[in-house]
């Protein structure tokens, strides 16, 4: 079996679980295996219970040793007028401390003294409270995992600096850790990578008070070390300690050498690293976090119900019984596809036109000028079809005369000044595929015959002139009818069956409802962005996106699944096209939905997971 160690990180936004291997020099270690685990461990400057008990789950049950970040230790350098060692240890358990609020019931504590010189000595003070590490008390014994040591994270790369004054910075996830240094440690800070100007005005003022400060010490990517040099170039000399290497692909360079430097300054005997006991969880503790965890569901359920009756659609549309049975999508249709006819009728007027809209609109149809125009032809184009009926009718009447065909024509023209599209609703218009025949033949315009008057005129001459007209007339008009007959082969009692001529089918497609937008709150969102590629940091660089486009609670890590590659999908459980425009807009990617969201996420504990693998 192996000879390895175990460091177990955890940290604001991320863990990372790493086993080393002694090298070949003394206190050396290489990384033999690495593991990152995303997600919110901290909320200020207490752990959260819920996601605590979750990350143990996912922990091997081995032994660790277990670094935190700054923030939660008391870390300081006093100055004690002693020169002595046990006058100085004495001075600041039973004068100093009780000041500080800090005792042996409430904190762990280590003390010691970093030097003495002409009657004084530097003491360095470290601590933490003890029912803050309560949640990872309890969480590492019901996962069976041992934790042998805690230790600050400034403390555990200390052995990367030297004696001289100097400052450090490290970049680990999204945030930047700077502390003071010369023998121990002083004026820990970490500030978000977004807000890099901040840790600049700290770095300058401890620079004006403490001068003899000499260097600053960067772990950090290749865009923090350039900002700092722009920043900082003339106050500090700079120094990367980390190197970028192709071989460092898997993992920042700068974090495989935080913590291959951390495991060498924990595995140098005698070195003033402060290595706090864990402790076992008592059965108030395990009640309290049993306690905090049912609140924390409890909460997630409010506020999951609190969304979905956000998210709900309004429901204030009519219901399928209350639409009017004249105004269906299929009766429409069929009123738009009835045949057409070329005869030239009268428009129908405004009055009618409204009412044909206010029958779309009562459906929920939003009728638009142009929409205004399309009734206006299907009213046009229906009254040219009663027209072909009425023609056709009047045809079969046979046993009566022209001129009594032409009155009835005229009277049931008159009953129908205005459109009913209720006759039309019930029609089958049969194949669609079907087309009205169109004669080649174009109706002739009818000419009025004038007949002379019968009464007896004086003027013999005009009478026997128009007598003679009249003849020629009808003799030339016979000729013409006979000729025309002969060459159409029809009965010259028969009427000239008008040309029908069949126009391009106009469907009236009703406006679809839009959906209801629901408004999206940002800060509520809780999205997970995976690197299925072998680009360092891909995730991390669209986590930033996220942030910047005001959504904090973007988190960043290595995708557990396999995917194809070339395509960037959005994982959740039930699509929403909303977020997904959201998403895309925030991060410049072209995603694609996809419903596989129980690997990178079985817990169900983001909105949705964007996986990179483009």
């Amino acid at each position: 079996m192996l000879n390895t160690e175990k460091l177990l990180y955890i940290l604001p936004d991320l863990t990372y679980l790493a086993e080393l291997l002694p090298g070949k020099k003394e206190h050396t270690y290489a990384i033999q295996s690495f593991k990152q685990i995303n997600g919110n461990f901290l909320d200020d400057n207490e752990f959260i219970s819920a996601n605590i008990q979750k990350l143990f789950t996912k922990v091997d049950k081995e032994e660790y040793h277990l670094i935190l970040p700054d923030f939660l230790f008391t870390d300081t350098i006093v100055n004690v007028d002693d020169e002595s060692m046990a006058g100085a240890l004495a001075h600041v358990k039973d004068k100093l401390l009780p000041t500080l609020n800090l005792t042996d019931e409430t904190h762990e504590i280590e003390i010691t003294v970093l030097n003495s010189f002409k009657g004084k000595s530097r003491v360095q003070i470290s601590a933490i409270e003890k029912e803050l590490l309560a949640p990872v008390r309890v969480a590492a014994e019901k996962s069976k995992t041992i934790i042998k040591a805690v230790s600050p994270l400034s403390w555990a790369i200390k052995s990367i600096v030297s004696l001289e004054p100097s400052i450090t910075v490290l970049q680990i996830g999204s945030n930047l850790y700077s502390s003071q240094h010369y023998i121990g440690i002083d004026q820990t800070n970490n500030f978000p990578v977004n807000e890099l100007s901040s840790i600049v005005e700290t770095i300058k003022t401890l620079k004006g008070a403490e001068p003899s400060i000499q260097t600053i010490y960067l772990a950090s990517s290749s865009l923090i070390e350039e900002k700092f040099k722009e920043e900082l170039g003339g106050t500090l000399p700079i120094q990367q300690l980390a190197t970028y290497k192709e071989e460092d692909s898997k993992m920042p360079s700068y974090v495989k050498y935080i913590i291959e430097s951390s495991m060498r300054t924990l595995s140098l005997p005698n070195y003033p690293v402060p290595k706090f006991k864990l402790g076992k969880a008592s059965k108030e503790e395990e009640a309290i976090v049993d306690s905090a965890e049912t609140t924390e569901k409890n909460d997630k359920v409010e506020t999951d119900k609190e969304l979905n009756s956000k998210n709900t659609a309004p429901t204030d549309l009519p219901e399928p019984s209350k639409v009017p049975e004249l105004m269906t999508a299929a009766k429409v249709k069929d009123v738009i596809n009835m045949p057409k006819t070329n005869i030239l009728i009268e428009e129908p007027s405004e009055k009618e036109i409204e009412e044909v809209k206010n029958e779309f609109e009562t459906v929920g149809v939003k009728v638009s000028d142009d929409t205004k125009d399309k009734v206006k032809k299907v009213n046009s184009e229906t009254r040219k079809s009663d027209l072909n009926q009425e023609i056709a009718e009047i045809n079969e009447e046979t046993s009566k005369t022209k001129d009594e065909a032409t009155d009835n024509k005229k009277e049931k023209l008159e009953d129908k000044n205005e459109v009913n599209l209720a006759q039309f609703a019930g029609k089958d218009n049969g194949n669609e595929d079907e087309k009205v025949k169109s004669e080649t033949t174009e109706p002739k315009n009818l000419k009025k015959v004038i007949k002379n008057s019968s009464g007896v005129n004086n003027m013999l001459k005009m009478v026997f002139i128009t007598l003679a007209v009249f003849f020629i007339t009808i003799a030339i008009g016979i000729g013409v009818g006979l000729g025309l007959l002969k060459m159409s082969d029809k009965n010259p009692n028969q009427e000239i069956t008008p040309v029908v001529v069949t126009d391009p089918e106009v469907t009236l497609e009703p406006t679809a409802t839009p959906e209801p937008v629901v408004e999206i709150n940002k800060e509520d969102l809780s999205i997970l962005v995976v690197n299925a590629t072998s680009k360092a940091g891909y995730a991390g660089k669209i986590k930033t996106l996220l942030i910047e486009a005001e959504i904090p609670k973007a988190i960043a890590g290595n995708a557990e699944g396999e995917y194809d590659e070339g395509t960037d999908y959005i994982l959740m459980t039930k699509e929403n096209t909303q977020l997904e425009k959201l998403l895309e807009d925030a991060s410049s990617l072209d995603l694609e939905y996809s419903s596989g969201i129980e690997i990178e996420d079985p817990d169900d504990d983001y909105d949705a997971v964007l996986v990179l693998s483009k």
